[in-house]
């Protein structure tokens, strides 16, 4: 057995037969026990790899939910229990781990996540704004670019935010770009990546004026009394613009998809699902998977119109070429749509008018007719229908059109997802459980905050109050998950999501009260675990901590069962394992990480 005594534990991975230790946790590896008599199992597949003791292990599993060892071999738990059980799966090449009671629990899901958008504008070039800037801050930034790139380059800036144009009086849009900068094409993509604003130039390339017709997945803002463009483009009115900036080098989404996977390890998660994706996208997790990079098990939901990015041969891939992408950790049978838009911009579909509107209660991004036959054409061909719906109105139709290709198709299709979840009638949340559908709440805004107080401009003091109506779809069987829709909230702030399940507070004080009705510490940890897997369709293989199922765990600084739940958001994650193996985390990342740690996010109005 190895007797190795280190400061901690980052790593160990199998690689070429030979056992490379890399260093981080505060893990004390050791053995003095005897080799009991082995099992039948032991005797057909060998001594344990790795074992795991003296934890308080969280195992997800109702008939058993505590334990204090795990055994590893061949990826898998082969034993679950007390540690005395554990020592007759230790052999002289066994690695032994003494957790000096720390907690472990299965690793975590994210169901919702873009990190293409959060990461390849860095691997091109392309600046980010910093948090809150102001218009001339903005303004300054723009003219730095400018000086520094070719004259005919496009300009694009990322994460600005309407809370400062607001303060300073200034209106963004083409106006405001053109009387400082109108020569060059501007982009400037704000923090939801929906809420865009472009200057003259812009339009002129990517030729777009104001008899330009809306495409029902978005808009062009337009003067009311003019018709003019103002120069902001909402959700999938964005389009045409990407469309003739220069298209982004293969090698760009390579780099971003790795460094995306070294910061998911950082923060537990084992699975995953890539959100609004092109060929190029999902060629790039193909490349990570082909060798070996991939350390979870990815999702890949490709866009079904050119919300974020123009799609290629999306008809070839949902023909069947997405299955040769398939593979034990990636899954492409996936395809995102919006049924709606967002209700700051007041494009959210409603059930209700918006507040002051006779009439108005948004929109929907496809017509009913065709929201109903793609349901049943991609739930016959065995891929997902990951679903945007923020208003109650859109939830409806969608969980009306996933109950239409139940009835055509029989009720064991895909599980279809509902992304976003925001506003669901209390009619409707039973059916998630009726009908096999994944209710995934993202952004992770569910409690009160500057955002929170925006919305209720916009709707009733009741609505706004069921928003992310999460302990009711649980009460009534939903297996809910959430996601971070990074960059939208940031990856790492997973486990602030994961504090404010239980709390419903806002973490930082910036707005008191409870939001909605706070769930249990067990059921959050069962939606970021087993409900995830759930939601991957692998919850026989992975989700919780037991024999026969891949050892995906992971080891945290703090006892989440012991702790105040406001000090949840500072969990950090000590070692991730997957398919029994520690990731190696580079160190850079785990300080990045770490140093994110009780950081506010943007929760600020987005739109006016």
């Amino acid at each position: 057995m190895k007797r190795l005594s280190i400061v901690s534990i980052v790593s160990i991975v199998n690689r070429s037969k030979t056992l490379f230790l890399i260093a981080v946790i505060g893990l004390l590896i050791s053995c003095d026990s005897p080799n009991p008599q082995k099992t039948d199992i032991q005797e057909s597949t060998g001594i344990a790899e790795m074992v795991f003791k003296n934890g308080n292990i969280y195992t997800v599993e109702d008939s058993e939910p505590w334990a204090e060892a795990v055994a590893l071999l061949n990826g898998e738990f082969v034993y679950v229990g007390k540690n005395e059980g554990v020592d007759s799966w230790v052999g002289d090449s066994t690695t032994v781990v003494d957790l000096n009671g720390k907690f472990v629990m299965p690793g975590i899901y994210d169901m919702h996540l873009h990190p293409d958008l959060a990461l390849v504008p860095e691997k091109v070039g392309q600046k980010t704004v910093p948090h809150l800037a102001t218009p001339e801050e903005i303004k300054k930034l723009i003219l730095e670019v400018a000086r520094s790139t070719d004259r005919d380059a496009w300009i694009v800036l990322h994460d600005w935010q309407i809370g400062p144009f607001l303060e300073a009086g200034i209106k963004p849009g083409m106006e405001w770009i053109d009387s400082f900068m109108p020569d060059r094409p501007v982009f400037l993509v704000d923090n939801s990546r929906v809420y865009n604003m472009f200057n003259a130039k812009a339009a002129e390339l990517a030729g777009i004026d104001q008899n330009t017709r809306d495409p029902r997945h978005g808009y062009l803002e337009r003067d009311p009394e003019t018709g003019k463009l103002t120069g902001i483009v909402i959700d999938g009115a964005q389009a045409p613009f990407w469309e003739v900036m220069p298209p982004i080098p293969q090698t760009a989404y390579e780099e971003a998809y790795l460094e995306a996977v070294q910061r998911l390890a950082a923060v537990g998660v084992v699975g995953a699902k890539f959100s609004h994706m092109n060929i190029p996208m999902i060629e790039a997790v193909h490349f990570l998977d082909e060798n070996d990079q991939l350390t979870l098990r990815v999702e890949t939901h490709l866009s079904w119109k050119d919300d974020l990015a123009k799609v290629d041969d999306r008809w070839d891939y949902i023909a069947g070429k997405r299955l040769m992408y398939r593979s034990d950790l990636v899954n492409p049978n996936g395809v995102k749509f919006h049924f709606d838009g967002v209700v700051p911009a007041r494009s959210g579909l409603m059930l209700e008018p918006y507040r002051d509107e006779e009439s108005w209660r948004g929109s929907t991004n496809l017509t009913n007719p065709e929201i109903k036959d793609v349901v049943v054409y991609c739930d016959k061909l065995g891929i997902r229908v990951d679903a945007h719906c923020q208003g109650d109105g859109a939830a409806r139709l969608f969980l009306d059109a996933v109950e239409h290709a139940r009835n055509i198709n029989g009720p064991n299709g895909p599980r279809h997802q509902m992304t976003h979840s925001t506003f669901i009638h209390p009619e409707d949340r039973s059916r998630f459980a009726q009908l096999n559908v994944i209710p995934e709440f993202s952004p992770i805004y569910w409690f009160n905050s500057p955002a929170v107080n925006g919305m209720k401009t916009l709707l009733s003091d009741s609505q706004v109050e069921g928003a992310f109506p999460i302990s009711e779809v649980l009460a009534e069987n939903g297996r809910g998950v959430i996601g971070t829709d990074w960059p939208v909230t940031p990856l790492e702030g997973i486990w602030v999501g994961f504090e404010t399940l239980v709390t419903r507070e806002n973490p930082w004080g910036e707005v008191e009260g409870i939001l909605g009705t706070p769930i249990s510490l067990e059921q959050a940890i069962r939606m970021l675990t087993i409900n995830g897997a759930w939601a991957m369709e692998v919850e026989d293989i992975t989700g919780s901590i037991k024999v026969g199922k891949s050892a995906d765990f992971i080891v945290l600084n703090q006892n989440l069962f012991e702790i105040n739940p406001k000090e949840i958001s500072k969990t950090i994650v000590l070692t991730t394992v997957f398919r029994g193996n520690p990731v190696n985390i580079e160190e850079s990342t785990r300080k990045y990480i770490e140093a994110q740690i009780d950081k506010p996010f943007p929760t600020s109005l987005r739109y006016p």
